[in-house]
């Protein structure tokens, strides 16, 4: 992920060694240029300060910012926190862009930096706290860092559950369930990682101890906790859970509800997107707007189109691009914030929400707390 650079607002002279500060733009913790001036190279330290820890990635344009045309550095030593990020090794071949994941902690964290290059060598540097995928199940929440691994938040602070970073990952109660592509599909039961299969589904969600996956052309299969079993031999578009309740999206076939032992048509229609709560089926239909299924037909609840919708309970919530974040809640819309998310996860009378660079918020029903920037 490359950010752009914005305004100057800050020029420091450190002997060898020119800094140049930017405002900080999106999720950015720390931005700055380094140029190399003429005389001994210098070493520069700068702290900066984060609420807590938490997974970071470390951004490095050689030249300048990005496509910058400027003087490339060919040797360099960058370290946070006293842990080297780059080596001089990292610039072979004058690399023009680098990447790598950190763990900053919480307080001052401090960046180093020596340029060992000619005279206008320059280097641009983002430390960024990267858009997340973001699951939810009771209080505990989980999301996925780009490059730094799967972390939870237990409503205090940040534990890494993995290095490693799914595909994509649901979660139910006490487990969470990771898409790890060719390593394939595994659990988390609250202490330890357990493979449930060396597949990769295509799409899974869960429910309870159930688990259910889509697995392309080898059909829509449910793990109970102990063993899988094929329910259905065609390739789900989407698949939604409640309960012992399977929703299909089958596309051209429309909308499929699995009871446990047949399945029944919804309708033929194709959605965009659904979502479901106990025998309630809410689809976004694109431009005939959101409908929902009460059991025994379809009532429109809004010509809108929104963007993302998720549901908790008997509660539905709509990204609406512009026009913000709204929830229905069997009777009416009320709009919770204007701002437009990046991601969405709810759980009970719970509503989390990624802002990007306004950090991550949750909703409790009243008022919006922020659990980190």
């Amino acid at each position: 992920m490359r950010k752009a650079f914005l305004c100057s607002v800050l020029f420091i002279f450190l002997f060898g060694v020119f800094v140049l500060h930017v405002a900080a733009a999106d999720d950015v913790l720390y931005s700055g240029t380094f140029i190399r001036e003429t005389g001994t190279p210098v070493t520069v330290s700068e702290s900066f300060f984060v609420e807590s820890s938490m997974p970071a990635v470390v951004q490095l344009w050689n030249g300048g910012a990005e496509d910058s045309s400027g003087e490339r550095v060919s040797s360099s030593v960058i370290t946070v926190n006293g842990q080297t990020v780059f080596s001089p090794s990292d610039f072979n071949q004058n690399v023009d862009y680098v990447e790598k994941p950190i763990t900053l902690v919480g307080g001052y964290n401090t960046i180093t930096v020596l340029l060992r290059s000619k005279p206008r060598g320059t280097i641009s540097i983002n430390i960024i706290h990267p858009v997340p995928d973001t699951v939810a199940s009771g209080s505990v929440m989980y999301r996925d860092f780009d490059g730094a691994g799967t972390w939870r938040w237990d409503g205090s602070k940040w534990d890494q559950l993995s290095p490693s970073n799914p595909e994509n990952m649901v979660a139910s109660d006490s487990h969470l369930y990771g898409d790890f592509g060719p390593a394939g599909t595994w659990r988390w039961d609250g202490s330890r990682w357990d493979q449930l299969s060396p597949s990769n589904p295509e799409n899974m969600v869960a429910s309870g101890d159930l688990l259910y996956g889509d697995f392309g052309p080898a059909g829509t299969w449910r793990w109970d906790g102990s063993r899988w079993d094929q329910l259905s031999a065609s390739n789900a578009q989407k698949i939604v859970a409640v309960g012992s309740l399977l929703y299909g999206d089958f596309g051209p076939a429309g909308i499929w509800m699995w009871d446990g032992t047949v399945w029944d048509q919804l309708t033929a229609s194709n959605p965009q997107n659904m979502v479901a709560s106990g025998l309630l089926v809410y689809g976004d239909f694109g431009p005939v707007g959101t409908w929902v299924w009460d059991g025994t037909g379809w009532e429109q609840l809004t010509p809108s189109n929104p963007e993302n919708m998720i549901i908790s309970g008997d509660l539905l919530y709509g990204d609406f691009g512009p026009a913000g974040i709204w929830m229905w809640d069997g009777t009416v819309w009320d709009q919770l914030t204007p701002s437009n998310p990046q991601n969405m996860a709810a759980v009970d009378s719970l509503l989390y929400v990624n802002f990007g660079a306004a950090g991550t918020w949750i909703w409790d029903g009243t008022v919006w707390d922020q659990l980190s920037e």
